[in-house]
């Protein structure tokens, strides 16, 4: 008589034949909660609570006598944001007035003013001829006026005399002057009008400006009690008229 064969459940006894794969489940694994969902157990030590707080305390009051020894005025919802400035007062700085810089200025050449010339009275020929060559002419300086400028000079008048002593008219154009210490150096005087044709045995005495001035030093020209000065008028076709050579006090 055939038993019964008790058969278990197919998660205890699995019977299968040699033929017969065996099909593998893929595990499941659990899965992790994230960071943010874990929980977080904090401690809290009053007694450490109570030391901060002290020191905060500590530092407000710190603060709080600063502000009073300044003088601030503020309430209390403005002991911590309160901003108080102090204005200082503002010492201006003395500013030294520009100091005048002394100017030295130039002298002025004074418009000169010709003096009505002097006529030197001599015998008078009529209907003469105008001459070219001359050994009759005489020309006198006189003085010259200057003006002194404590280290140096300047002339700027010539005082002369000129007699036309020839049988004829003279035509001076120019008249140069030298003085000695510049021998490079001659200047020329403008001649005034009356100058320029003198008849036979007539003469004039004038005051003749120096155009620009003629300056000059001790350095240069020695001792100016005694400097000696040379002019030579000359006709328009340069030749010599008359010359002459005086020595004259120009000093300061």
């Amino acid at each position: 008589m055939a038993k019964e064969i008790e058969t278990k459940a197919p998660e205890e006894i699995l019977l299968r034949s040699p033929d017969e794969k065996v099909e593998s489940k893929p595990e499941v694994k659990a899965k992790k909660d994230p960071f943010y969902n874990k929980e977080v157990n904090i401690k809290l030590n009053f007694r450490a609570i109570s030391r901060v707080c002290v020191v905060v305390l500590l530092i407000m009051g710190i603060f709080m006598l600063g502000r009073l020894s300044t003088g601030a005025d503020f309430g209390l919802s403005g002991l911590v944001t309160a901003d108080t400035t102090v204005d200082e007062p503002v010492v201006e700085e003395e500013k030294e007035a520009p100091k005048e810089v002394a100017k030295v200025e130039e002298p002025k050449e004074e418009p000169v003013v010709e003096p009505p010339k002097k006529e030197v009275k001599v015998e008078e020929n009529s209907n003469e001829e105008i001459i070219t060559e001359y050994s009759d002419v005489k020309l006198t300086l006189e003085k010259a006026e200057f003006k002194w400028m404590e280290t140096w000079g300047k002339m700027s008048e010539l005082h002369l005399t000129l007699i036309n002593n020839e049988d004829g008219t003279i035509e001076p154009d120019t008249l140069m002057m030298s003085v000695k210490g510049y021998p490079d150096f001659e200047k020329e005087i403008m001649m005034p009008a009356d100058f320029l044709s003198i008849r036979s045995k007539k003469g004039y005495s004038s005051v003749l400006p120096i155009k620009g001035g003629f300056a000059y030093s001790k350095a240069d020209a020695g001792d100016l009690t005694a400097v000696q000065v040379s002019l030579r008028l000359l006709d328009k076709k340069g030749n010599v008229i008359a010359t002459t050579t005086n020595t004259i006090d120009i000093s300061g």
